[in-house]
This record gives C-alpha cells, sequence and structure tokens, in this order.
C-alpha cells in the first residue's frame, strides 16, 4: 500500500501565465498604491510605478515587487534596486554564454530600448535551458506538430464532407 502513496504524483504545472493562481503573487497596483498612502508616500506613485511594477502573472498586469516595495516602504520612500542581491546570477549567465550572434543582435536591440518578441517555452526546465530549443523539444514536438497537422486535414475532410450534403 506505500508504493502507491509514495513519489511525485498528481503534479500541475502554474506558469506565469497560468490565470489560476495570479492573485498569489506580487502586490496590485491598488495595494501597492493603499501602502504608499498609509505610509505618507502617495506622491512617489510614479516612481514606485517605474521602478517595482512590471510582472504579469495569468493576464493580470501591473504587478508589483513585494520584496521591493515592503523594503522602500521600510526605508521611509528610498528608491533603490532591492531585489538586486536576493538571488544568484549563476543561471542566467550559463544561459547567456555561448548564445551566438542572433542572442547577441536582440539584446543589442532591448539595450537601445527596442523590442524583440519571442516565443516562451513554458514547460522547459532547468536543467535544459542551456539546450537548443529543437533539442529540448525532441520528439514530443514532433509528435505533437504531426498530430495537428491530422487533425486540421481532418477537419478540412469534415467541413468539405458536410459541405457536400448540402
Amino acid at each position: 500500500c506505500e508504493s502507491i502513496l509514495s513519489g511525485l504524483n498528481n503534479r500541475e504545472v502554474v506558469t506565469t501565465s497560468s490565470a489560476k493562481y495570479r492573485t498569489a503573487f506580487g502586490f496590485t497596483e491598488d495595494e501597492t498604491f493603499a501602502a504608499l498612502d498609509e505610509y505618507g508616500l502617495d506622491d512617489t506613485r510614479g516612481d514606485v510605478r517605474e521602478w517595482y511594477d512590471g510582472f504579469t502573472f495569468g493576464g493580470r498586469d501591473h504587478v508589483y515587487n513585494p520584496w521591493s516595495v515592503t523594503k522602500y516602504l521600510e526605508s521611509g520612500g528610498t528608491i533603490d534596486a532591492y531585489w538586486a542581491n536576493t538571488s544568484g546570477n549563476a543561471l542566467a549567465s550559463s544561459v547567456v554564454r555561448g548564445q551566438g550572434a542572433r542572442f547577441e543582435r536582440d539584446f543589442e536591440v532591448l539595450l537601445n530600448g527596442g523590442t524583440v518578441e519571442k516565443v516562451i517555452d513554458e514547460q522547459v526546465v532547468f536543467s535544459e535551458l542551456g539546450e537548443a530549443p529543437e533539442r529540448r523539444l525532441g520528439d514530443a514536438a514532433g509528435v505533437r506538430l504531426r498530430h495537428l497537422a491530422r487533425s486540421r486535414a481532418h477537419q478540412r475532410h469534415a467541413h468539405a464532407a458536410s459541405a457536400q450534403a448540402y
């Protein structure tokens, strides 16, 4: 009986775009501004928005970094990069190294205030971050693409058959 209760099972993947827990992360703008009002810092809303707003969870925009907002309030209104020493950079550093010319061009566009659009793979695991996307996706992507192609072909065939019936 023990074996059926051991190990990880019934896992649910929740990402930053999942709506299910979107209210469980960060402070909303209303919550942040109410805290600023309570601390007598209501005239600093613009600065706080510029520095600590920027997260989106489950389609909910204007989610504020709770660590930074809390530290800002505790400091009496001193703007600072409070998040800077809250984690290491090893993961980001290892992913960035050796990404090639395309990554460098995209990064330069961002540094110059531009925009770069990318598809986000929400199912990637940390150990796969350095791998090329096509290798990381492997056979699963091919199976999924073949399934979609068959599904679309079936839909076209069903639509054509129903059109002929009339």
